[in-house]
């Protein structure tokens, strides 16, 4: 789906503004292409959401196994805006995509958040992403439907 909520035109942001903000509404990706799947656990940490996926690549009359297309999403949980950072020039920048092509052979393994004493870093190929540590702790979800 398109990221109106950051890169839409002014009435478009309203719009998905207005949509996230109703209670029942919420958000959906499709993903780039048809055969690609999402072939890792995900992760929710600080207001993002961390998942991998694999795109099969066909060879037409081959029955060999190929290489396909790996992808490392980074999305807000709140509304799906692009939340991953990326190394630019040595400069860490805050990324305009919501995922990035991972050029490897294999799939991508899930993404981990480990700490070691007050040092907790995000582990997600290719990267490793230091965090502040201090909001770790569970979260727990509700179906609306069974407060009342």
């Amino acid at each position: 789906t398109a990221n109106l909520i950051t890169s839409g035109t002014t009435s478009e942001k309203a719009a998905a503004k207005t949509a996230f903000d109703d209670p029942n509404g919420g958000w959906m990706l499709k993903l780039k292409s048809g055969g690609e799947k999402v072939l890792s656990r995900s992760l929710t940490l600080n207001g993002s959401l961390y998942f991998n996926t694999y795109e099969p690549t066909a060879v037409a009359g081959s029955c060999g196994a190929t290489a396909g297309k790996n992808r490392a999403y980074s999305v807000s949980l709140y509304d799906a805006s692009p939340s991953g950072k990326k190394l630019v020039n040595g400069e860490v920048q805050k990324a305009t995509e919501r995922y990035e092509d991972i050029k490897t052979t294999g799939l991508l393994s899930d993404p981990t958040v480990s700490s070691v004493g007050k040092n907790t870093v995000l582990l997600r190929f290719p990267s490793v992403e230091k965090i502040d540590g201090s909001f770790l702790g569970r979260t727990y979800w509700m179906d609306q439907e069974n407060l009342e």
